[in-house]
């Protein structure tokens, strides 16, 4: 009997050895899985989509949240309500779980946002409404009916000069926008010596609103940020003072130096 009891406890000091060694060399032992992290992944609507005024828009992402372990995250989970918020219109819904859950598939639906261009949020609540991470979109609702006046951007358009660049330096850009509100931006620099300073390429996405343009991608991550904003304020038309028809749009770089476009 002194025998079987002890290889039983042999047994379980290899089995408890085991669960360790996967732990800290696999990490798939679920029991002490631990993960850190907070995610909001926002799926619909994608940012830079644009809507009419009093439009059906349905929101959804995917919420998650990991405790240190299984069996604690089953006593107490992370996830204790979601909150979303417009930069226009302030807090446009919110729900709470109870019991908290460690993930979750929240969706809602509004027909009420204000004409603009709204940076959308999506917080995961604490336990002590608390706002513990959050995913970010932006999107822009019209009054127009359709998409407004977003074709006046469609097509591409070329650099025409950079406010303050000196007369020995080179550049060029090309910026093509299309119709799915997706632009291509290639941009380069040289200087007096023929050495380049700037060879970027790049894409992104984008919405006109009036005179707003908003962008993402390579040219928010570059040429304007930083910025105390992230959308670009565009003066585009014709101008006829040389009595030519003359299309063009410019905007503040981060550094406050005007660049124009023109096609």
């Amino acid at each position: 009997m002194k025998k079987r009891i002890s290889l039983i406890t042999l047994l379980r000091k290899l089995l408890v050895l085991t669960c360790l060694f996967i732990i800290f060399s696999a990490r798939t032992c679920e029991e002490f899985w631990y993960d850190g992290t907070c995610i909001v992944n926002i799926g619909h609507p994608a940012t830079g989509t644009i809507f009419n005024k009093n439009e059906s828009i349905t929101f959804s992402a995917y919420l998650y949240a990991a405790s240190e372990n299984v069996r604690e995250r089953k006593r107490n989970n992370d996830i204790h309500g979601v909150k979303w918020t417009s930069s226009i219109d302030g807090i446009i819904a919110t729900e709470y779980y109870s019991p908290s859950i460690y993930k979750a598939n929240h969706s809602f639906s509004v027909n009420s946002l204000t004409a603009g261009i709204h940076t959308i949020k999506c917080y995961v609540l604490g336990s002590d409404g608390d706002q513990e991470c959050f995913g970010q979109i932006s999107i822009s609702v019209t009054e127009a009916s359709g998409n407004g006046n977003q074709n006046i951007l469609e097509g591409i358009w070329n650099l025409f000069s950079i406010g303050d660049a000196p007369d020995d330096y080179t550049y060029s850009s090309l910026w093509e926008f299309s119709s799915d509100y997706t632009y291509h931006w290639v941009f380069w620099m040289k200087d007096e010596l023929n050495i380049y300073l700037f060879d970027l390429d790049g894409t992104g996405t984008y919405n006109l609103l009036n005179d707003t343009l908003h962008v993402t991608g390579i040219v928010a991550e570059t040429v304007i940020e930083g910025t105390p904003v992230n959308y670009m304020i565009i003066d585009y038309g014709q101008d006829n003072s040389t009595g030519t028809l003359f299309e063009y749009f410019s905007f503040p770089d981060d550094e406050g130096v005007e660049w124009l476009y023109t096609r």
